[in-house]
């Protein structure tokens, strides 16, 4: 399968678990105004969102992956991730506009994030 890179965020958990191994999967995107989407989070599916609260945390269980637009290694996405071995990516600026639900990428050990084509 052939890839793009769109974007590149900081790397704020488990990503170098998967340096041998790039970490794939289906796209979730969400929006602050627009929570509701996180109820329908399937698990398995990459969650990608501006930002996470505590009140979303069970259904962040479901994920594969956060990628936030906003924080930093000490926001609620990142210690969320650290504390359940979830890989996450954070300050990943307009990667909400960049992607799009139903979308297939792969997420470097380095924060990189490609589209497939």
């Amino acid at each position: 399968m052939e890839y793009v890179k769109i974007t590149k965020g900081t790397p704020a958990a488990p990503l170098e678990v998967y340096s041998s191994e790039d970490l794939e999967g289906i796209v979730k995107v969400t929006y602050r105004d627009c929570r509701q989407d996180v109820e329908d989070l399937k698990e398995g599916e990459i969650l990608v969102t501006d930002m996470t609260d505590a009140s979303e945390e069970v259904r962040l269980m479901y994920a594969k992956a956060l990628i936030t637009e906003r924080g930093g290694l000490l926001c609620h996405a990142a210690v969320f991730s650290n504390s359940v071995g979830v890989p996450c990516v954070v300050g990943d600026e307009k990667v909400v506009s960049k992607l799009k639900t139903g979308d297939y990428i792969r997420i470097d050990y380095d924060g990189s994030i490609y589209l497939r084509k």
